[in-house]
């Protein structure tokens, strides 16, 4: 009989972590964070915008603001990630929106990484994949706001965060 119950509790046991909520903020994962969502793995938790820039047109009309480029900090899993919040979500060409992430390796010399996330969709906010960044990132956009060709562009970077 104690077989059975620890059978009969093993898929509970399961099916209790598969449900449980990811609102609390995750571990630090350095590297492991590359490229991966900040929502799904709880890092978003307890992020907070560090820097931000306007999103601005970059062709003729000047001086159009889409939106304003953020970049999230999460302190427990010490990485990045670029959140655009968008004047108007609707996207009804589904023009792409690239978000990128860089991080800094001053020490050897090799200059800004880059991870560059991009949707088609509509909605707001949009955020990118994180970057573990233990020395100073910054977050962009570019994104294309008609179905001209070449097509209007979008753009805005935040300063680093250091």
């Amino acid at each position: 009989m104690r077989r059975l119950s620890a059978l009969i509790a093993l898929p509970m046991t399961v099916s209790t972590l598969l449900v449980a909520p990811a609102s609390t903020a995750a571990a630090a994962c350095a590297y492991g964070c590359d490229g991966r969502d900040p929502i799904a793995t709880g890092c978003a938790a307890d992020a907070r915008t560090v820097a931000s820039a306007p999103v601005m047109s970059s062709q003729y009309p000047y001086g159009i603001r889409y939106g304003t480029i953020n970049l999230r900090w999460s302190p427990s899993c010490q990485a990045n990630w670029g959140q655009l919040v968008l004047t108007n979500p609707n996207n009804p060409g589904h023009w792409f929106r690239t978000i990128w992430i860089e991080r800094w390796y001053g020490t050897s010399g090799v200059g800004w990484t880059r991870n560059e996330f991009t949707f088609s969709g509509t909605g707001s906010p949009i955020w990118g994949n994180m970057l573990y960044a233990p020395q100073c990132a910054r977050a962009g956009v570019y994104m294309q706001v008609s179905g001209a060709s070449p097509w209007d562009q979008a753009d805005g970077t935040t300063v680093a965060a250091c």
